[in-house]
């Protein structure tokens, strides 16, 4: 089979590749249009005619948004037809679209966030490419595709934007439950962590500002902050005003991303909608958090309500209230009996539901069925 993915891969994008990697009675090869340049190791993923892919200019990314053609995409099918194509993001089913036709066996398309849940209707504050990716968006779910929602609210989105509803499924992608692992006992586990993008949907000054209301009343707490982005330099001023004890550490590699997971008392990911509409698909980040024994304080956004079970692994509130947020984080800090259930009941959850072999397996089912393939 063929994945693909419109870059490969930002390490952002890690999920792609370890998907890939779990399968074991299907056999991938990556494909993108363009090289990222500081991404993942993924050379053993890669299809050959990839080493001659490379950065794309400005120039060059804004001419296939327009056209969606990637030329390399048509050559790999046409030298090595596969099986199937599961293509990573609407974008990607727009690539295959415009790349590959006809098509010549079935296409996966999996829709993660934002692709689903762009505004894509023309007022003046969004950018021509989503005005443009909103009419794709409508003509891409109109094809005879299989789409694969990462949660329940991708579903309904993808549905609400005219995709036929049995050629929608459910499936989370699943977490490496080898790599995310509980600290070896007796660890000490204090502060909070944050891991994502510094944007606005990714809720940091919902976090600080519910951290500057603890202070307020009393309660010092630290915070790790991992990840980087446009928002940064706001997010710091904000701390210094505040006084607040919080490291930036920008973006990091998963080994050090586990690290902090494990040296922390719980993780909060306060994501919101953004301003052009752009909403969390899953939250990959809680299920990972969880996966460490690590209870995680979050927000009712998006597909995040499938990442948590509410009240027995963690604390969800209403997306945009740092009140709520102070409150529930409180709560966990200072609560070490509430704190101690909740990690207890984290990882089991994520073994149950989230479980990268499990949900990997699960998945080459359904390519079996697509394809038309016994198991």
């Amino acid at each position: 089979m063929l994945v693909y993915a419109p870059r490969v891969l930002p390490v952002s994008q890690t999920f792609v590749a370890d998907q890939a990697r779990q399968l074991r009675r299907w056999t991938a090869e990556l494909a993108g249009a363009e090289r990222v340049p500081g991404g993942l190791p993924i050379d053993d993923l890669l299809a050959p005619e990839m080493e001659e892919v490379t950065v794309a200019s400005r120039f060059g990314r804004l001419a296939r948004q327009a056209t969606r053609r990637v030329p390399e995409l048509g050559r790999i099918v046409a030298a090595r037809p596969p099986d199937l194509i599961h293509a990573h993001f609407l974008t990607g089913g727009f690539d295959v679209a415009a790349s590959v036709p006809p098509v010549p066996c079935p296409v996966v398309v999996t829709a993660h966030g934002f692709d689903a849940t762009w505004f894509g209707s023309p007022p003046a504050t969004l950018r021509p490419q989503q005005w443009l990716h909103g009419a794709m968006r409508r003509s891409l779910l109109r094809r005879p595709f299989h789409f694969v929602a990462v949660s329940g609210f991708i579903r309904d989105r993808l549905i609400a934007h005219g995709a036929p509803p049995e050629r929608v499924v459910v499936h989370h992608t699943g977490v490496d439950t080898s790599v995310f692992v509980p600290p070896p006992p007796g660890t000490p586990r204090h502060g909070i962590v944050f891991v994502g993008r510094l944007v606005p949907k990714k809720g940091a000054l919902d976090l600080l500002q519910a951290v500057a209301r603890l202070r307020a009343e009393g309660t010092v707490v630290t915070v790790a902050v991992i990840g980087d982005g446009p928002h940064r330099r706001d997010l710091e001023s904000f701390v210094r005003r505040e006084r607040l004890d919080v490291e930036f550490r920008g973006a990091v590699a998963r080994p050090a991303v586990l690290e902090a997971m494990q040296g922390a008392a719980v993780l909060c990911n306060p994501s919101r909608q953004g301003p052009d509409g752009d909403r969390e698909g899953f939250g990959m980040v809680l299920a990972e958090a969880q996966a460490t024994g690590l209870p995680v304080v979050a927000t009712r956004s998006g597909g995040m309500v499938d990442a948590v079970d509410a009240g027995r692994t963690g604390v969800l509130v209403p997306e945009g209230d740092p009140v709520a947020l102070a409150a529930a984080l409180r709560s966990c800090l200072t609560d070490d009996a509430l704190r101690t259930r909740l990690g207890a009941a984290a990882r089991p959850w994520v073994l149950e539901h989230f479980d990268l072999a499990r949900q990997t397996a699960a998945l080459e089912y359904k390519y079996d069925e697509w394809a038309g393939r016994g198991a």
